[in-house]
This record gives structure tokens, sequence and C-alpha cells, in this order.
């Protein structure tokens, strides 16, 4: 089976015992990154790099609603509940800082650019 490139989530949503939240884990595919590019143009949101977290809240709702998962029917509904979005990895580890396929398309002997001082 392919690897898919776009995100995977967890999303943790609040519920009525304050101390609990309920988590899901989503990867979102192209499907929900074409319905957050409608959506966007039409209600005239800010850009992804503008507003990041609305976009990754956006594709997490829109991923979880895609596959029956137990969200509100609105992402209005949904954002008021929703406290947290993370990316995860394949084993549903949390990615933070430098992850290793970053490192990889990383190539350190690529010439630097050199101001030219006049």
């Amino acid at each position: 089976m392919a690897t898919l490139r776009s995100p995977r989530l967890r999303i943790s949503l609040e519920t009525p015992n304050e101390d609990e939240y309920l988590e899901i884990d989503v990867q979102t595919d192209n499907r929900d990154l074409i319905q957050w590019d409608a959506v966007r143009a039409r209600k005239g949101w800010p850009s992804t790099q503008e507003a990041p977290m609305l976009w990754t809240t956006f594709i997490a709702w829109h991923a979880a609603h895609r596959v029956g998962g137990p969200v509100p029917e609105s992402f209005d509904e949904f954002r008021a509940l929703c406290v947290q979005v993370i990316g995860i990895d394949r084993e549903g580890q949390p990615i933070t800082g430098v992850t290793a396929a970053d490192e990889a398309d990383v190539d350190p002997t690529l010439p630097v650019h050199e101001p030219v001082l006049s």
C-alpha cells in the first residue's frame, strides 16, 4: 500500500468530563486538502500560511467526518470542541522538531548563497 504524504493527525476533543478528552487519529488525504481549498475560497478565509492552525483543524475535521468519526456535523461545532490537533507519525507518536524525513532532505554539500557586496 502506498504511503500518503498528507498529514496524519491526532484530534483532542473536549468532553463533558473536564478531565478527559476524546482522541481521534486520522489520515488526511487529497480529498480533505481539496475541500479546504474550496471552502477557504468560498468563505474568504486566510491562506494556509497565514492561518496554519485553521487549516490543520479543518483538514482534521474533514478527514474524521469523511470516515464517519464521532465528530460534530459542522466545522463550527467541531472547532468549538477541538482543544488540540497535532501531527503524528505512522506509529501514532507525536511529531516534534525535525523528523528523520526532514533530515534526509538536507544536503550539506549544496553551496551557500553568498550576498554580493558593492
